[in-house]
C-alpha cells in the first residue's frame, strides 16, 4: 500500500498503481505499477504491441478515442512542489494546465512525421506554448531561441525554416527542444533514435545525456534500441503482453536477466565482437490480447514452462528494492 507523503519523502517523482488500459474492452496494459525517481533515466523495453506506448499515452491522458482507462484502475500521484497530486482526480483541462508539458512533456513516436509541414519551425513554438497559457510572443521566442541554441540548432535560421526544409536530425532536435519549452521534470521519450542513421543516433543520444545533466531531467525512454537503454538508462522495466515480467537496474537486466522473455528479448540483439553467435528470434508468435492464454502470457513461448505456468497467473514478485520478477520458474532455475 501506498503510505501518505511517499513521493515527497522517498525522492519518488511519480508513483504508477496498478494502471490498465483497454482497447475496445480487452485490457492491452495490465496492472503496471512501478515508480520513477528524480534525474533517473527509467527505460522500458519490449516488443512490438507489448503495451509501452499506450502506457505512455495513459500517463499523458492522451489516449486514443477507443482507448480507455479501466475502472479498476488505481491512481498516478506525481510530486507538485510541496504536494502530490492523483493526476486521475483533476479534471482533462486542469491537467492540460498544472501538468502536460509544464511537469511531463513527452517525444512521440515518429516525430519526424509529428511537426505540421506546412508551419515554420517557429509557429510550433508559439502554438504549444499558447496551448498552455503562455500568451507573450515575446517570451515565447525567447525560449525557443535559448532551447534551440540548446539542442545546437541555429535559431536564428532554423526558425524561420518550414519542417519540410529540416534534415531527420534537425527534426528530432526540434521535437526534443519542444518537450523542453516549458521546462518539465519529467520527458517521456518514445523511440527518440527511429529512422535516424548511426551517426546522428549517436547525437541525438549525447545530445540527450547533455540535457539530462544541464535541465536535472528525468527520462522515461521506450525502445527497441537495447544499446541506447544500455548507454542511457539507470533502471529498465521488461513488458510483456501489457505486465512487467522484470524490473532492475541496467547492469542487473543486461548481466544477470532472470526471466526467459528477458534472456531471450537480450539474445535476439546482435552482439558486437560475436560473429560466430547469430541473434536468436523467440520462438512463436507475438500476444493476441483477444485471447490470452491461461495462466503464465508468456509461456506457450518459454523453453522453461511447467505445468504450473499454464495453470496459474505468476505475481510480480518484490524480492529487493527496485528487483521485481514474474515468474514461477525463477524460484527453481535461476534464484541464488
Amino acid at each position: 500500500m501506498r503510505e501518505e507523503g511517499e513521493i515527497l519523502a522517498n525522492n519518488v517523482l511519480l508513483n504508477i498503481r496498478r494502471i490498465q488500459v483497454n482497447f475496445l474492452k480487452v485490457p492491452i496494459v495490465r496492472n503496471i505499477d512501478f515508480k520513477i525517481y528524480r534525474k533517473e533515466t527509467l527505460g522500458i523495453i519490449g516488443e512490438s504491441g507489448s503495451g509501452k506506448t499506450t502506457l505512455a499515452r495513459a500517463i499523458m491522458r492522451i489516449l486514443p478515442e477507443d482507448g480507455a482507462l479501466s475502472p479498476d484502475s488505481s491512481a498516478i500521484y506525481y510530486g507538485l512542489k510541496d504536494r502530490e497530486i492523483n493526476i486521475f482526480n483533476i479534471s482533462l483541462a486542469d491537467f492540460s494546465r498544472l501538468i502536460r508539458w509544464k511537469e511531463i512533456s513527452m517525444v512521440f513516436q515518429s516525430a519526424l512525421s509529428s511537426l505540421n509541414p506546412t508551419l515554420k519551425v517557429k509557429d510550433h513554438f508559439i502554438e504549444t506554448a499558447k496551448a498552455h497559457g503562455l500568451s507573450d510572443s515575446r517570451e515565447i521566442m525567447e525560449r525557443a531561441w535559448k532551447i534551440l541554441e540548446t539542442v545546437k540548432l541555429d535559431p536564428d535560421r532554423v526558425l524561420r525554416m518550414f519542417t519540410v526544409e529540416l534534415s531527420g536530425g534537425m527534426k528530432q532536435r526540434v521535437v526534443i527542444a519542444l518537450s523542453l519549452l516549458l521546462n518539465p521534470k519529467i520527458v517521456i521519450l518514445d523511440e527518440p533514435t527511429t529512422a535516424l542513421d548511426v551517426l546522428t543516433q549517436r547525437i541525438i543520444l549525447d545530445l540527450l545525456k547533455k540535457l539530462r545533466e544541464n535541465f536535472e531531467l528525468t527520462y522515461i525512454l521506450i525502445t527497441h534500441d537495447i544499446a541506447l537503454i544500455a548507454d542511457l538508462a539507470d533502471r529498465v522495466i521488461v513488458i510483456y503482453a501489457g505486465k512487467i515480467v522484470e524490473e532492475g537496474n541496467v547492469e542487473e537486466i543486461f548481466y544477470n536477466p532472470l526471466h526467459p522473455y528477458t534472456k531471450l528479448l537480450l539474445e535476439a540483439v546482435p552482439k558486437i565482437g560475436e560473429f560466430d553467435k547469430l541473434p536468436k528470434p523467440i520462438p512463436g508468435a507475438s500476444i493476441d490480447y483477444r485471447n490470452l492464454p491461461s495462466g503464465c502470457s508468456f509461456h506457450p513461448r518459454c523453453p522453461y514452462a511447467g505445468k504450473i505456468c499454464i495453470e496459474k497467473e505468476p505475481f510480480l514478485i518484490n524480492f529487493r528494492e527496485n528487483r521485481r520478477i514474474s515468474c514461477h520458474m525463477y524460484t527453481s532455475l535461476w534464484r541464488r
